[in-house]
């Protein structure tokens, strides 16, 4: 998941389409062991499930993944997202840290967020399987085996709890089905004084074409706020700097009142300067 996808319907298309599968497959099981009374021994929800699951087939785009790395990698998004201002500006405590990046794609922040902590790694979450691949093959090409791909669900990141430092997010929220459940399952893989970052499009912003989601898509800032608020975080401060979306940074609401983790600069250990 990342910038540049078009279709509202995205982020709730394989979960659909999985729940149709399962769905289609306990119809067969019921008639196979009813034989010809089967039919009627079918719940009626389960075939509402097949025949709702049969009208959200995935997005034209989406079923071209290496056209979606072509999107994500676009020459011109790094004058409008401006990704090492972004890397500069997030908490990363050390270059030993842990941290997760949500909808990693093509690995766009991730091979910036993995320059960052050289004796710690990435997790590069998507749910699917080619930017996987893609990851596994550049990681090499990159000199950054610190990156870790990691194949995940739209309804959890599947990360190990207690685990990460830093949750980042970009161009992602808006398709995550469920959101306070998802960021609750976030909190939980945090270190008592992680962090988690939010990267996203302004509901009032016009980016270039092909760069964000329909408006109606959007979610905005104080939605944001108030999910994550409901899944047990509190926002820490924002960042102004990039033209059509905002910045969050929120920290555990149960954190200790005397934890700070300063922004991380070109070295990782003192923020950079802003111009």
């Amino acid at each position: 998941m990342r910038a540049g996808r078009p279709s509202p319907t995205f982020a709730a298309t394989p979960v659909g389409h999985h729940a149709g599968r399962a769905a289609a497959a306990a119809v067969v099981r019921a008639r196979r062991h009813g034989g010809s009374r089967g039919r009627k021994m079918v719940p009626w929800y389960l075939l509402l499930v097949v025949a709702c699951a049969a009208t959200r087939g995935p997005s034209p785009h989406y079923e071209d993944p290496d056209a979606m790395i072509s999107e994500f990698e676009r020459k011109d998004r790094d004058a409008w997202q401006r990704p090492d201002e972004v890397v500069d500006a997030l908490p990363i405590p050390g270059k030993d840290a842990v941290i997760a990046d949500i909808g990693a794609g093509s690995g766009y922040f991730t091979r910036r967020l993995a320059e960052r902590v050289p004796d710690g790694r990435v997790y590069a979450v998507d749910v699917e399987a080619r930017f996987e691949r893609y990851l596994e093959e550049q990681r090499e090409v990159w000199g950054l085996p610190n990156i870790v791909p990691h194949l995940a669900h739209y309804e959890d990141p599947m990360l190990p709890e207690g685990s990460i430092d830093l949750v980042f997010t970009a161009n992602t929220y808006s398709y995550i089905p469920d959101r306070t459940a998802y960021f609750r399952r976030v909190r939980s893989a945090l270190k008592p004084n992680g962090r988690l970052a939010v990267v996203d499009f302004r509901p009032d912003a016009t980016p270039p074409t092909g760069a964000a989601p329909p408006r109606r898509q959007r979610v905005d800032e104080a939605t944001v706020v108030r999910e994550l608020e409901a899944a047990g975080f509190r926002l820490e401060r924002k960042e102004s700097f990039l033209p059509y979306q905002y910045f969050l940074v929120f920290r555990r609401a149960d954190a200790p009142a005397a934890a700070s983790a300063p922004p991380s600069g070109p070295s990782g250990d003192a923020p950079a300067p802003r111009t």
